[in-house]
């Protein structure tokens, strides 16, 4: 895709607005413990962690009898286990505070077959079992920390016409003209933030 951390930085500073760009690798959970510590020596606190980030390379779009074992343990990897280091780094001074908000964006493909093979249409086992699993952490962390004053949600957001889709996945039988907009996305996550009622949606998948 075009574009660079270091782009996207320019962006949120010409909004007025402060921004660390910090690199980390999905498959590298030091990466991402570094970037969490990276950030607390910088900002001091972290108020918010949004698990957006994801597989995609080799083996997202095979059938489960084409994809070596090794590719599903690098989905699981990303898309499941590197939420959990984030969040282990991140709630302890979330806790500490008293305040934190996790959101993981999750999929329907975790909880939902696929209306045709993947490749056609549909999705690969990679995807939606690690997207299972990722599925299942918020409302395990909601019940957990229930009374520390953290809140975790899914968000199953649908589908969104991001950049990657209109590059790279009209090839797989996804057609970008009829998703939503990724700015969608963005809004139900402030409303999350900040709104009195989203209190009790605690542990909830938000769709």
């Amino acid at each position: 895709l075009p574009g660079s951390l270091d782009s996207t930085a320019d962006l949120v500073s010409v909004e007025g607005r402060r921004c660390l760009a910090l690199k980390a690798d999905l498959l590298d959970h030091a990466s991402l413990t570094d970037a969490v510590a990276t950030v607390l020596a910088e900002w001091g606190r972290i108020d918010v962690l949004v698990n957006n980030g994801r597989y995609v390379g080799p083996g997202h779009m095979d059938h489960i009898v084409d994809t070596p074992v090794q590719l599903l343990r690098d989905h699981l990897e990303a898309n499941a286990l590197a939420p959990v280091v984030l969040i282990k780094a991140v709630i302890p001074q979330m806790v500490d505070r008293g305040a934190g908000t996790i959101i993981d964006l999750t999929s329907s493909a975790a909880y939902e077959d696929p209306p045709e093979p993947a490749g056609a249409g549909g999705w690969g086992l990679g995807y939606a079992f690690s997207k299972g699993a990722l599925h299942r952490i918020a409302g395990v962390l909601a019940v957990e920390l229930r009374d520390t004053n953290v809140r975790a949600y899914n968000v199953q957001p649908g589908f969104i016409a991001t950049e990657r889709i209109r590059q790279d996945m009209g090839a797989f039988g996804f057609d970008a003209s009829t998703g939503a907009p990724a700015a969608v996305v963005g809004k139900v996550c402030r409303w999350l933030l900040e709104a009195p009622e989203a209190r009790a949606l605690n542990g909830a998948c938000i769709q």
